[in-house]
């Protein structure tokens, strides 16, 4: 130290004064250095909080408007018996068609969202989750339209399962009314018939079934009706129980509609609710990453500060 000391005493004053301001300027560039590298990791960090915030926005989105499309959905199931298969149309199903094609839009948006997050984003080790909650929308989509189609076949106005089955039973009556055993069989019939509307159970749609091959058997054994008549009887009890099992059938298709529903919302939410978290710890590790480049770059200040002020006093 003191060979250092004596050494810089027989220096000049040129050679001092240069290499104290050199000393200055190598402090400041380096200050400079380490300002610009935590700046740039602060915006790097602020630019992964902000692309984990949308990416959260838009899941909160489709969720929200995926739940809303479900809520159109089971209203236009529930309403259409009692405001008509039409009315349904126009007040459930054209609004939810108008909310899928806002999911779907939502859906691509996510879709290149997370396709430019940067290869350490935790969201990419879950590339298959993402695909398959990308892939809800259309899928909902789909199966949404083939309940629609469905439905259309059970309940359309003019050539609906419903109004065919009703037609039929309505030229049976004047059959029926004929004779008093007749009658009763199809009051009991028609009974299981309504039974099954307001329940929806097949053994209540069977039990009117059993019925009506109860009347087709009574009118191919009737001395009171004329040929004719039982030949006509037991045509329209052909079509009754064809188009009774249609409708089991079509109604066994929407059941199991429904229940592809429910195994969706099943499969997606807990992906949406991990995504969500995902991100939202994606945007906590930011901002904690904006925290410690701050405190990083006071720290460098202060010293590169500290070490100047000792550097110029001793000038």
């Amino acid at each position: 130290m003191t060979s250092l000391f004596q050494s810089w005493r027989v220096l000049g004053i040129t050679t001092k004064t240069t290499m104290a301001f050199s000393l200055l300027a190598i402090l400041l560039i380096a200050e400079s250095g380490a300002n610009y590298f935590v700046l740039r990791s602060v915006r790097q960090a602020e630019s992964e909080m902000m692309l984990s915030l949308e990416i959260r926005q838009r899941i909160f989105e489709m969720d929200g408007e995926l739940e809303k499309a479900r809520r159109l959905h089971r209203d236009f199931f529930i309403n259409y018996p009692e405001i008509g298969f039409s009315e349904a149309m126009d007040r459930f199903f054209k609004p939810s068609q108008q909310v899928i094609g806002k999911v779907v839009a939502l859906s691509e948006e996510l879709r290149l969202l997370i396709a430019t997050a940067p290869k350490t984003n935790p969201l990419n080790e879950r590339k298959a989750d993402i695909n398959l909650y990308l892939s809800t929308a259309k899928r909902f989509s789909d199966t949404f339209g083939e309940l629609v189609a469905l439905v259309n076949e059970m309940a359309a106005p003019a050539s609906g399962l419903q109004r065919s089955l009703r037609s039929s039973k309505e030229a049976l009556k004047v059959y029926t009314d004929l004779q008093t055993e007749s009658l009763l069989l199809f009051v009991r019939m028609s009974a299981h018939e309504q039974d099954y509307w307001l329940s929806r159970r097949r053994s209540d749609l069977q039990a009117a079934m059993n019925v009506a091959f109860e009347l087709e058997t009574f009118f191919s054994a009737s001395e009171n009706a004329t040929q004719a008549q039982r030949l006509h009887a037991q045509d329209l009890l052909k079509d009754y129980l064809r188009t009774a099992r249609d409708i089991a059938d079509v109604d066994a298709g929407i059941r199991g509609i429904f229940s592809d529903f429910s195994l969706q919302a099943k499969a997606v939410d807990p992906i949406s609710a991990s995504l969500k978290s995902i991100a939202s710890a994606d945007v906590a590790e930011a901002r904690a990453r904006i925290d410690r480049a701050n405190f990083m770059s006071t720290l460098v200040i202060m010293i590169m500060a500290g070490t100047a002020l000792v550097a110029a006093l001793g000038v």
